[in-house]
C-alpha cells in the first residue's frame, strides 16, 4: 500500500509538470511580438540633379541638363520651379542643359533638279541660367528675385520662330513692313543666341504688396 501511494505521487507531479509546460507554451504562442523598429527616412539631396532623357535607341537625340542648388532646396517633382518665394525661402541656383537632335530640321533647297529637295539640318540647343530668391531683411516680408539666362540655338540657316502670347491677329501676312506677322507677335526662337536678364523687388508684406521690376533682353538671331 506504502509502494502505491509513492507511485501516485509521482504520476500527480508529472502530470502537473506537464500542465505547467503546457501553459508557458501557449502563453509564448499567444504572445505579440514587438513590431521592428521604422528606419528614418534617408535626407533627399536635391543638390545635383543630372538628368538625361534618351529620345531613340541608338542615344543620337537626347537632352541633359543638371541643377546646382546652393542654399534652400527646391522640389524638382514638376518640370519647372517657383517663380518667386516672396522671402519665405532663401534660394540660389545654377543650371545648365543641352538638347541635340540631328537632322530634325528640314527646309527646300534652291536645285528642284536634285533627288531629294530637302535639306535637313542638325537641332543643337544649350542653355544657362541663374537664379536668386531671397529675403532683404529676414523677418520685414521683403525680398528680391534675379533671373539671368543665356541660350545658344542652332536650327539650321536663317531659321526664325515668331511667337504671339494671346494674338488676335494671327492671320495677317508677314510683309516688308511687318515680317513678324500681324499683332503682337515677335521673334522668340531661331538660329542664333538670346541674353535674358530681370530684377525684381518686392516689399514688405501689408494690404497690399507692390513689387517693380526691370528686364533685359536681348536676341541676335539669323534672317
Amino acid at each position: 500500500m506504502k509502494k502505491c501511494t509513492y507511485s501516485f505521487k509521482a504520476v500527480a507531479m508529472l502530470l502537473l509538470l506537464c500542465l505547467i509546460g503546457q501553459a508557458t507554451l501557449l502563453g509564448q504562442a499567444t504572445k505579440t511580438p514587438a513590431p521592428a523598429p521604422t528606419p528614418a527616412p534617408k535626407p533627399v539631396d536635391y543638390s545635383y540633379k543630372p538628368l538625361t532623357l534618351k529620345l531613340n535607341e541608338d542615344g543620337s537625340k537626347y537632352v541633359r541638363f543638371i541643377n546646382y542648388m546652393i542654399w534652400d532646396k527646391e522640389s524638382n517633382v514638376l518640370p519647372y520651379f517657383v517663380g518667386s518665394y516672396l522671402g519665405a525661402k532663401k534660394v540660389m541656383n545654377i543650371g545648365a542643359g543641352s538638347y541635340s537632335h540631328p537632322e530634325a530640321v528640314g527646309y527646300p533647297i534652291t536645285d528642284v533638279s536634285t533627288a531629294d529637295s530637302i535639306t535637313k539640318s542638325n537641332q543643337m540647343v544649350f542653355g544657362a541660367d541663374f537664379f536668386l530668391d531671397m529675403p532683404t531683411r529676414p523677418g520685414k516680408g521683403d525680398c528680391i528675385n534675379v533671373l539671368l539666362t543665356y541660350y545658344n540655338m542652332d536650327f539650321g540657316p536663317r531659321y526664325l520662330r515668331n511667337v504671339g502670347i494671346l494674338n488676335e491677329r494671327t492671320t495677317a501676312p508677314i510683309s516688308a513692313t511687318s515680317w513678324a506677322g500681324g499683332g503682337n507677335a515677335q521673334p522668340t526662337i531661331g538660329t542664333g543666341s538670346i541674353v535674358y536678364g530681370q530684377v525684381g523687388y518686392a516689399f514688405p508684406k501689408n494690404k497690399k504688396r507692390p513689387s517693380i521690376y526691370a528686364l533685359y533682353d536681348r536676341n541676335e538671331q539669323e534672317i
